[in-house]
């Protein structure tokens, strides 16, 4: 569990990233919708240091290689 606690260097671009939006979110006339919009990108980054932590992106990366049987069809049986 101690392995999925973000580095220093993660937790920055973490900090960086949102103050960058909050910041460009600032200057709009309407910061509730630009503090949604930002949220996208913010969650988006987060969501991807988690899986690259937990070791789910090298899933996902690797193909699942799956064996193929003959599957016999009865034709006694209708199909659905």
């Amino acid at each position: 569990m101690k392995r999925l606690i973000p580095t220093g260097a993660e937790t920055a671009i973490f900090a960086v990233l949102a103050a960058i939006c909050a910041g460009v979110a600032s200057l709009s006339r309407t910061h509730d919708l630009a503090m949604a919009l930002f949220a996208l990108p913010i969650f988006v980054v987060a969501a991807w240091m988690g899986m690259r932590r937990s070791g789910q992106w090298a899933a996902i990366a690797e193909p699942v290689k799956v064996e193929k049987e003959a599957i016999e069809v009865d034709e006694e049986e209708p199909a659905l």
